[in-house]
């Protein structure tokens, strides 16, 4: 985390054969425009989505993993009653 982006991995253990759901966080007041995720310094898959699952797993998925995002600040309305 840099403070803006959160790499959020499961919770609990996963098993070969299962679902490995990756997501980078956004802080509010930021959107990404691009999100790019790593396994071991090595770019996996460039997207817009902010999440990355890869299916059946296996022993092979161990390593180091992050994300990388390409922001943008979103804007926000305000308005006030008189």
């Amino acid at each position: 985390s840099d403070g803006r982006v959160i790499l959020q991995t499961p919770s609990q253990p996963v098993f070969e054969g299962d679902t490995l759901t990756l997501r980078c966080i956004i802080r509010d007041g930021y959107k990404a425009t691009r999100v790019i995720f790593y396994k071991d310094n090595r770019e996996l898959q460039s997207q817009t989505g902010t999440e990355l699952s890869l299916d059946h797993v296996s022993k092979s998925i161990e390593g180091s993993y992050k994300c990388r995002v390409l922001l943008r600040m979103k804007f926000l309305t305000y308005s006030t009653m008189q």
